[in-house]
């Protein structure tokens, strides 16, 4: 797994990616699309922004990008869904756990980042902090 700046993204496939936080992405190869590198692609500017408030926002996240690998959801060309990112949420909150996180420290990156009305990718934040 890599990580990748999304201001260093000189591939051309790599640069349709935008995110203003974290996305997983894996990125087949040409070649052999059987086979690819797996990316966590982020936003610099947020993790320094987001550091200043709390570091277990930037942990959350990105233990959530993490999941979506370990889970292989990237294998899938679906796209995201509620259900996939609850199941990311919740890998997420296990490993902050194992990280030593408090409940409170493990909810600080939904409450940061959540949306209060569920999009058609991700859930709302009540149901995500429920979960």
């Amino acid at each position: 797994m890599r990580f990748l700046d999304k201001r260093d993204a000189v591939d051309p496939r790599l640069q349709r990616f935008a995110t203003d936080n974290a996305l997983a992405v894996l990125l087949r190869e040409v070649k052999n699309p059987a086979m690819g590198v797996e990316y966590i692609i982020y936003d610099a500017d947020w993790i320094e922004r987001t550091l200043r408030r709390d570091e277990w926002a930037v942990k959350g996240i990105v233990a959530r990008e993490i999941a979506h690998h370990v889970m292989r959801h990237t294998l899938s060309c679906q796209g995201s869904n509620h259900a996939v990112e609850l199941q990311a949420d919740e890998w997420a909150g296990a490993a902050l756990a194992r990280m030593g996180a408090t409940l409170e420290q493990a909810q600080a990156w939904w409450r940061a980042e959540a949306a209060e009305v569920a999009t058609r990718t991700h859930p709302a934040l009540r149901t995500a902090v429920e979960k």
